[in-house]
């Protein structure tokens, strides 16, 4: 929590006229040069960093209630994550909605159990959102990795993929296997 609120107040700062566009305090754009300050400082790459300002942005001025729970201690950073990622693809006014909905029943919950809220409470609001959000899985997330197994077999994994292709390439390695 601490941490999202320092990057908050990054992107405060930052506010050099990139945009017009605000949510209560914060400006709606940062600067790329913001984003590789934050990577440098923290060890990681510009990408995650720019997925932790989009995080702290979102908690702060999308999500208000979560961000909230997270800096009180009733929410683990990975469970405020994992309800602003089941509500990524809702409209402001639906993510407020769901919000409404998450905050009362998440103290006391295991991150599962958040997921499942935050997933239930998005399609109690918007219900055509469980299908966008497959589709948009499979078109910006899906993927596929081979490693090499401790005893020197192989592993093949895959997230994010169509079902129906999934289940005949599924089919397909069983047989060659």
């Amino acid at each position: 929590a601490v941490k999202l609120g320092i990057l908050r107040a990054a992107i405060r700062e930052d506010d050099d006229g990139l945009g017009d566009g605000y949510h209560g305090d914060l400006p709606d754009e940062w600067s790329r040069s913001l984003t590789h300050d934050v990577a440098l400082a923290l060890a990681m790459s510009p990408i995650s960093a720019q997925n932790l300002l989009q995080a702290a942005w979102d908690l702060g001025a999308l999500l208000p209630g979560i961000g909230v729970l997270l800096e009180g201690g009733t929410l683990t950073y990975a469970k405020a994550r994992a309800v602003n990622d089941a509500l990524e693809l809702l409209s402001e006014p639906d993510k407020a909605a769901a919000e409404a909905l998450i905050v009362p029943a998440v103290a006391g919950k295991t991150f599962t159990q958040v997921q499942k809220i935050a997933a239930m409470a998005g399609v109690t609001v918007d219900p055509g959102l469980a299908e966008r959000t497959r589709e948009h899985a499979e078109r910006n997330r899906a993927r596929v990795t081979l490693r090499r197994e401790p005893s020197g077999a192989a592993m093949l994994c895959g997230s994010d993929l169509p079902p129906a292709e999934t289940l005949a390439a599924h089919a397909a390695v069983c047989a060659r296997a």
